[in-house]
C-alpha cells in the first residue's frame, strides 16, 4: 500500500537559462499559453500550458536556473524529455522547420508497438524535448 494516492498530474518544471528567450520558443515555436496567475518578480517561474486551459497535466512551468548552464541534455541526462503531442500535418511541419532552424534532433521514429511518429529536437537551453503525433 502506498504512503499517499496522487489523482492528478499538475505540472512538469523546465530548467531555462534566459525566462524571456525560453518564453518566447514554448510560445511561439510550440503554441504554448501563458497563464499569468502568479507573478513572483522579475525572475518568477513563467506558466505555461497546453490545450484550451491550464488544466492538471497539461502545464509547464520554466524555471529560471540560478546560474545558467550550457549543456546537451542528451550527454549529461540521457534520453530524459519531456513528451508533447500534435497532428499529424503539425508534425510534418515540425520536421521541416526544425532541421532549417538547427534544432532537430532525431526522428522520425515510430516505436514498436505503436502507430504514432515521434521526434527530438532541443529548446534554447539544452533541454531535450519530444514531439509525437
Amino acid at each position: 500500500m502506498s504512503l499517499v494516492n496522487v489523482h492528478t498530474f499538475l505540472h512538469t518544471g523546465i530548467p531555462v537559462n534566459d525566462l524571456e528567450r525560453a518564453k518566447d520558443f514554448y510560445m511561439n515555436v510550440l503554441g504554448l499559453k501563458e497563464s499569468n496567475d502568479y507573478d513572483y518578480g522579475p525572475n518568477s517561474p513563467v506558466r505555461l500550458y497546453c490545450g484550451q486551459e491550464a488544466a492538471p497535466g497539461q502545464q509547464v512551468v520554466l524555471f529560471k536556473r540560478p546560474a545558467p548552464i550550457e549543456r546537451d541534455a542528451v550527454a549529461e541526462d540521457g534520453y530524459t524529455h519531456h513528451a508533447f503531442v500534435v497532428t499529424p500535418e503539425e508534425f510534418d511541419l515540425a520536421m521541416e522547420k526544425f532541421q532549417e532552424m538547427g534544432i532537430f534532433r532525431r526522428g522520425p521514429i515510430t516505436w514498436p508497438g505503436t502507430t504514432h511518429r515521434t521526434l527530438y529536437f532541443h529548446d534554447p537551453d539544452g533541454n531535450n524535448l519530444e514531439l509525437a503525433d
